[in-house]
């Protein structure tokens, strides 16, 4: 059958709607095989929160969802658990849409700020996981230390398809930079912010990428999903040339201002060539760059 709508939510979860529509997705890439665990979490009385690591899973195989759910049965103890929470399994890794904008570590760490910001983030960056992106490997976040983040609207548009919007752990955004925006109150401001918004467009009869964003914003402060800040936001990049060339200089040991040079790698580069100290040469590299081999 065929559901006609003027605007579609994809609340899936895996963008499960906008990939069979044709959107463009990301999640395992060949070449990494790294994934955050996945709960199930045992049902104990008395407790209100239960988060567990049972395994890994490709949430959209019904196969494996079976059996994901089977091994979490079967490894509860039943002298401590009441029963397993079986109707939500808690698959921190999915599949996501390539939007309008794709959230990146980076963007995170530098504090990025956006026009169309539509979720303040924060959490302790619980990863439950192997991170992947060349910004993990040199910096490690504290544990326990919450960090906070934007999430610009354009991040739940997938960047091909036109009439939907994607929410939860489906929307645009880089593996490592799902941690700071995937709290469960993120994933419900999101769900609230999306039909919201596709009520918008429906009534102005405007596309969802045309809807009126500030009068969007009003809406969601009054709610107290989002701060008043939000009206006066824009977008806070490019990173200026100054910022750059600051940021090349702090570059040391600790590697400092290395989430400003690896958000701009093309302009970094060449404010880092003919340093011969290692915290450059590593930098280069992970940026492709062989110019510092000799170093290295």
């Amino acid at each position: 059958g065929v559901v006609r709508a003027k605007a579609v939510i994809d609340a899936t979860g895996n963008a499960d709607v906008a990939a069979a529509a044709g959107a463009e997705t990301m999640f395992l890439p060949k070449e990494e095989f790294a994934m955050q665990g996945s709960a199930a979490s045992p049902q104990i009385p008395g407790k209100s929160y239960n988060n567990t690591d049972v395994g890994f899973l490709n949430n959209p195989d019904a196969g494996d969802l079976f059996s994901f759910a089977l091994r979490a049965r079967r490894g509860i103890s039943t002298e401590k658990h009441w029963n397993l929470s079986h109707v939500h399994v808690g698959a921190r890794e999915r599949r996501r849409i390539v939007g309008d904008w794709i959230v990146t570590p980076e963007d995170e760490l530098i504090g990025k700020t956006y026009a169309d910001t539509i979720m303040h983030g924060k959490s302790d960056y619980d990863m439950h996981g192997f991170s992947t992106g060349a910004l993990m490997m040199f910096h490690n976040r504290p544990h326990g230390q919450d960090y906070s983040a934007d999430l610009p609207y354009r991040a739940l548009l997938p960047r091909t398809l036109e009439g939907v919007l994607v929410t939860g752990l489906a929307i645009s955004a880089d593996r490592d930079a799902m941690p700071l925006i995937r709290m469960q109150r993120d994933v419900q401001n999101q769900g609230y912010v999306a039909g919201l918004a596709a009520a918008m467009a429906v009534r102005s009869g405007k596309r969802l990428r045309d809807i009126d964003v500030k009068a969007l914003q009003k809406e969601l402060i009054a709610k107290g999903i989002v701060d008043e800040s939000v009206l006066t936001m824009k977008d806070s990049f490019p990173l200026s040339d100054a910022t750059l060339a600051d940021a090349a200089k702090r570059l040391d040991g600790t590697y400092a201002g290395l989430a400003e040079l690896l958000s701009d790698p093309s302009r970094a580069k060449a404010l880092l060539h003919g340093r011969t100290d290692l915290p450059a040469a590593h930098v280069l590299a992970l940026m492709g760059d062989a110019s510092a081999a000799a170093t290295l």
